[in-house]
Formats: C-alpha cells, sequence, structure tokens
C-alpha cells in the first residue's frame, strides 16, 4: 500500500500542497499522512508548550478537515487519512516521517534572504534528504492542467534513469513530455582574450541535441503513447527551467548524489523551488532509488 506523507504548517502554500497531495491519493489510494511539527522552541516554559500543542493540533485539524473530502470524492477502496502531531526540530521530524513513505508532498512559501540563513528551508532539506520522490508545490498553484510534464537534463550521458521516470510520469498523466537540456558559457572579463571571436556554438547545440536524441530515442520508444518534444538551448540552465515551469503542469529534476550523512540539492533546483509557478518533483539519483513511476 502506498504512502504519501504531506507536512502542513496552516499556510495557504501548505494548503495547496494538501491540494495536490489529495489528488495523487485519490487517484493511487494508500494512506494519505497528514503530519505537523510542534517545535520544542519554547520547552523550558509548560504554559508555553501548553499552548503549541493547543497551536499544532489546530493547524493539524484544519489540513485534515481539507484533505479528507478531497481523497473520499474519488479514491478508490482503501485510501485512508490519518493526521500526526510530530515533535522536535522541523526539518528533522519530517524526514523521520518520510522514511518508508512513496512520497513527501510540501509547500513552498517563499522567505527573505535572512528568514532562510536563519532558519534553513524545510522543502530543501526535504528535497534533497528524503529517500523518497518529494513534490514541491508553490504557494499560489490553482491546479491548472496543461497536459505538459516537463524534466530538465543536466547531462546526456545520465540522462537515461531521469527520462524513463519522466516518461512513466507522463504516461499517468496522458500528458505530453518536453525533455530540456541546456549548455552556457560563463561571462568573464577575459572573455575576449580567451575565446576566439566567432564561436560555432549552433553547431555545438545541433551535436549535444543529436547526442541527446541518441540516448533518449531508444527509451522513448517503450512509451509510444507519449510525444515527446527535445530542446536544447544555449541558456542559463536556472532560467531555461523556469521558462519551463511557466508552461508545464509538472516540472521533473533529480537531485544530486547522496553525500554521506545527508542529500545535496543543487544551486539551480534550489532557484527552481523559488521562481517556478508549478509543483516541482525531486527524485533522487539512480541507485537511491528504484521505483520507475513516482506517484503523481
Amino acid at each position: 500500500m502506498s504512502r504519501i506523507l504531506v507536512g502542513v504548517d496552516g499556510s495557504t502554500a501548505s494548503d495547496a500542497a494538501v491540494r495536490y497531495a489529495g489528488d495523487v491519493a485519490a487517484r493511487h489510494g494508500g494512506e494519505l499522512h497528514v503530519a505537523h511539527v510542534v517545535t520544542g522552541y519554547a520547552t523550558l516554559v509548560p504554559t508555553a508548550v501548553e499552548g503549541l500543542e493547543e497551536a499544532g493540533q489546530a493547524v493539524l485539524e484544519q489540513a485534515l478537515a481539507l484533505a479528507g473530502p478531497l481523497v473520499e470524492a474519488g479514491a478508490p477502496a482503501g485510501a485512508t487519512v490519518r493526521g500526526e502531531l510530530l515533535h522536535g526540530q522541523r526539518q528533522a521530524a519530517l524526514l523521520e516521517a518520510a522514511k518508508g513513505a512513496d512520497l513527501v508532498v510540501l509547500g513552498f512559501q517563499p522567505h527573505s534572504s535572512l528568514e532562510r540563513l536563519v532558519t534553513g528551508s524545510t522543502t530543501t532539506a526535504l528535497a534533497a534528504g528524503a529517500h523518497c520522490p518529494v513534490t514541491i508545490v508553490p504557494d499560489g498553484w490553482s491546479g491548472n492542467h496543461r497536459g505538459v510534464v516537463g524534466v530538465g537534463v543536466k547531462t546526456v550521458d545520465t540522462a537515461g534513469p531521469l527520462l524513463r521516470k519522466a516518461l512513466g510520469i507522463a504516461r499517468k498523466r496522458g500528458a505530453r513530455l518536453e525533455i530540456l537540456h541546456t549548455w552556457h558559457l560563463p561571462t568573464t572579463a577575459y572573455d575576449a582574450l580567451m575565446l576566439p571571436d566567432q564561436l560555432d556554438t549552433d553547431g555545438w547545440s545541433e551535436d549535444m541535441h543529436a547526442a541527446l536524441k541518441e540516448v533518449c530515442d531508444p527509451i522513448c520508444a517503450d512509451y509510444p503513447e507519449v510525444r515527446t518534444e527535445t530542446r536544447v538551448l544555449e541558456r542559463h540552465p536556472a532560467a531555461a527551467l523556469a521558462g519551463l515551469g511557466e508552461r508545464v503542469d509538472l516540472l521533473v529534476l533529480a537531485r544530486r548524489a547522496r553525500l554521506f550523512p545527508r542529500g545535496h540539492l543543487g544551486g539551480t533546483a534550489r532557484a527552481m523551488l523559488r521562481e517556478v509557478p508549478c509543483p516541482i518533483l525531486v527524485v533522487p539519483p539512480p541507485g537511491e532509488d528504484e521505483e520507475p513511476d513516482p506517484l503523481v
């Protein structure tokens, strides 16, 4: 039986995550596990502890009231919803709860640079460290359905496993898949001295497109029902992926290989969490997750 963990905090972004997770649970069944973490900042003040528990319970009940009808409206037999109050440091508590889950869903609400510096990012920590795929749902997500899934391919030689996951997702959704690979020459004050006046960048893009298609075509042939479009752009990866995220229902990215004892989310992926208006599915790299088709 599948298990979907959704972390909630009472924000509008959290509500968006519940709606997304409820939709996934309604289609796949299994258990929707709604969790809220009561932090331990005031553990030395008994009255404050009692107040935190009450506030946390209110947040949890609000999320359950939203999740229950979503699942019951369309879920197959056997689908369930349960709530749980967790305690401790938010990131650690949710990572522990995510063990054994098939999917983690979190809402994302932008914070100032100072807030991120002081408190860290729960979404980044879960996307980098969870053992299963993690979907980040942006604040304001409205559930638009354009019938398109996007996937960002960082390197051609490692594209295969990620592409199979993205194709499986597109097949489940009955969607078209847009495959994007970018390359970018950094600009420095020494470019005029170090690089030729004329670079055949068009030729480079054509060569990269041919190399990507050589990898993609045999894999895409296993998914004949999925229409695909492969694009190679000479553009900064973050800018190109942000543009892709504006026209797809879901953007699929792979996190970097786990660095013991924690995972790592690259700078481009972190930028996407802040900028892209669609949900982002972050999947573990090959070897850390053997499930071919994540829940979506």
